[in-house]
């Protein structure tokens, strides 16, 4: 049984919470013999248009529950009172303190729900969609783990979709860095492993041909843009904004071509020379015509790796370790071994999100060249649509195997 924590209505509000979504679609793919919830009363109302109805988030498609079956969910409800003190705070500065700040009186409040959750069935783990210092200290309290999903940075339509999943963190203080080293120390510096070359990696997660390189990019930097308010930029940024990205791009390219991409969840921003603004149809397209790409943290970063176009990435991510500044002191080895870490064995295929034998398998703490094998096994299932949960793929690989 897992417990999935939906951040309280005091951090972000628009027509329904925020993560509404994420818990819809828990639902739909856990059931209620495998999830309980714990949110406010915001996230259970009868907010029109959302029941029974096909979603598309960032490539995620999936149909919610009724709002009959997600009624009969057994859920543990957060006082509001909680975090009372933050409400009168702007909203931006809310975000930055739920997912930097442990907040006292949320912390006994989660705690003390965590541990009614306990007595009434096994818990497993917490799931959570975001980072919240008070969530992951309940949690400690409690002895349970958190397990952090998100949104992967590769998605659909021009990639095999993939998700983050992490016992550490989203976004910001995660394990990537940290068990990065250990695979390559444990398993490709001694031969366990051989790491696939980075055209091999792009064939498994490109669902249609890369276009040419090209020899002479137009610009000497790119800079896609962020949404202002998102936890990225406003916790996660390490001192810069959008405006200070812009202005240290000019400071490093002064007098030469740098293409902005604004976010398609964004206003366009008014740009005066030497900016120009990017008009391609994917960011790919956008990487294409840049000789490097400055970031905060935008998924943009994995997908420079992935073509091998210098980046920079100034925020915090799970792939800052392997921003260009750093990897000049690793061996080509190395930062071969750390892109295959980064790719096939960090980033999970979108089937297993939220699927329970996955989950269980993951809480075993498995070595991390099982996780890769198991990964790119996946990846290289010539048909993955098959697949219809973990167990059910790793017994069609059995059967592959034994005909």
């Amino acid at each position: 049984m897992f417990l999935s924590f939906a951040p309280p209505g005091i951090y972000r509000y628009w027509q329904h919470p925020d993560y509404l979504w994420v818990l819809l679609k828990q639902a739909r793919t856990l059931g209620p013999k495998r999830l309980v919830i714990l949110a406010d009363d915001g996230y259970f109302k009868k907010y029109p248009g959302l029941w029974n109805h096909p979603f598309d988030v960032c490539g995620i498609h999936f149909r919610s529950p009724s709002y009959q079956t997600f009624s009969r969910f057994r859920t543990y409800r957060l006082n509001p009172e909680a975090c009372s003190d933050w409400q009168s705070l702007p909203a931006q500065e809310v975000l930055r303190r739920f997912v930097l700040e442990l907040h006292p009186g949320l912390t006994r409040e989660l705690e003390q729900q965590i541990r009614r959750a306990c007595q009434e069935q096994p818990i497993r783990a917490l799931l959570s969609w975001t980072n919240a210092p008070s969530l992951e200290a309940a949690a400690r309290a409690c002895g349970l783990p958190v397990i952090y999903n998100e949104v992967g940075p590769l998605r659909r339509p021009f990639y095999r979709q993939s998700v983050y999943f992490d016992f550490q963190g989203v976004n910001a203080g995660t394990a990537a860095e940290k068990e990065a080293r250990i695979f390559y120390e444990d398993y490709v510096r001694g031969g366990k492993i051989q790491p696939l070359a980075l055209e091999q990696i792009q064939k498994l997660f490109l669902r249609q041909p890369p276009l040419p390189s090209l020899t002479q990019p137009a610009y000497a930097v790119g800079v896609p843009l962020q949404v202002p308010g998102d936890s990225n930029v406003t916790a996660y940024g390490r001192g810069f904004d959008m405006k200070a990205l812009l202005e240290r791009a000019l400071q490093d390219y002064p007098q030469q071509r740098i293409l902005v991409r604004k976010h398609p969840d964004a206003p366009a921003p008014a740009l005066k020379e030497p900016f120009e603004r990017d008009t391609s149809a994917s960011a790919y397209e956008f990487i294409r015509q840049c000789a490097c790409i400055y970031t905060l943290n935008s998924s943009v970063a994995f997908e420079c790796l992935l073509f091998g176009k210098p980046v920079r990435i100034f925020g915090e991510s799970p792939a800052r370790f392997l921003s260009v500044e750093n990897t000049p002191a690793m061996t080509a080895q190395e930062y071969l071994s750390h892109l295959n870490y980064l790719f096939l064995c960090y980033l999970v295929p979108e089937r297993f999100l939220f699927d329970s034998d996955y989950y269980n398998w993951r809480l075993t703490k498995p070595p991390l060249g099982q996780i890769f094998t198991r990964h790119l096994e996946y990846w290289k299932h010539p048909h993955p649509s098959q697949a219809t949960s973990f167990l059910g793929y790793l017994g069609q690989l059995l059967l592959a195997k034994n005909c």
